[in-house]
């Protein structure tokens, strides 16, 4: 116990690495048996919905008060920045292979500054770069 109290974060890091990469299998496992990406999609973000908000509806209910201006933004955000993403994702990996498509997923922040700085010809900063390179290492 004491080691999970000193590192909480690194255990929490593989956990979330070893859920993701089970995720991956068994998304595709489904999509194969049948069901499309989008049904998959609604099911679960409904279902992390459900878990997530009974959470914070129970623990922590003072945080999820939002004002009148902020509603268009969280409404933007759980459809582009949820949906969409995760019907991306499962399209993706029903079509294509899926260490195929993580490896599109995880390089899209690459290709993005790459796109920056020779199309959009914007100057990036040296320690961009080096994360890039450290990104691709990694």
């Amino acid at each position: 116990m004491r080691v999970l109290k000193s590192h909480k974060a690194e255990v929490f890091c593989i956990l979330a690495a070893l859920t993701f990469a089970f995720n991956g299998i068994v998304a595709k496992v489904v999509l194969l048996s049948g069901l499309d990406a989008w049904h998959l999609t609604q099911i679960r973000v409904t279902g992390a919905f459900l878990i997530l908000g009974s959470y914070y509806f129970i623990f922590k209910r003072h945080e999820l008060k939002a004002t009148k201006s902020e509603l268009p933004w969280l409404l933007a955000f759980g459809i582009v920045g949820v949906c969409i993403v995760q019907s991306f994702y499962f399209t993706a990996i029903q079509r294509i292979n899926i260490s195929v498509a993580l490896i599109i997923e995880f390089t899209a922040p690459i290709w993005i500054v790459i796109w920056v700085r020779f199309v959009r010809k914007v100057n990036v900063r040296k320690e961009m770069w080096i994360a890039i390179v450290l990104a691709f290492v990694g």
